[in-house]
């Protein structure tokens, strides 16, 4: 059972206007890999970033994620973004913003790494 609410669209397009971003948003897009890594980018830029992407999605106020899949999204794409929207969800959480998608981006890896283990499990049967 899914304990967060999910709200999933069709295209990419209304997954980024359901969060109030679309080509004439002006600012900038900050976010952190796993590694901690930092990416800023000018929102134009970062949304020719996620037009490459097969699945994305965002979390609204801790309890909602948001998420648009592809239909040639694999498996992975898909659980590495929704562990990283769960992620924000988790404590603590962090006022910096790269700090705060460093947490997230780490439950992305730990879940992905997770599912790549199993499957090679569950190949050895």
């Amino acid at each position: 059972r899914v304990l967060m609410k999910m709200v999933r669209y069709e295209t990419k397009k209304e997954c980024l206007e359901a969060l109030g971003i679309d080509s004439n948003t002006k600012g900038y897009w900050e976010w952190a890999d796993a590694d901690g890594t930092k990416h800023r980018e000018h929102y134009k830029h970062a949304i020719n970033t996620l037009k490459k992407r097969a699945c994305w999605g965002w979390v609204e106020n801790k309890e909602t994620i948001h998420i648009w899949i592809g239909k040639k999204a694999k498996l992975d794409e898909v659980i590495e973004v929704l562990a990283h929207e769960i992620g924000h969800a988790q404590r603590p959480f962090h006022r910096n913003v790269f700090s705060e998608e460093t947490k997230a981006s780490k439950y992305a890896q730990t879940a992905v790494t997770a599912l790549n283990a199993a499957t090679e499990l569950m190949g050895e049967f």
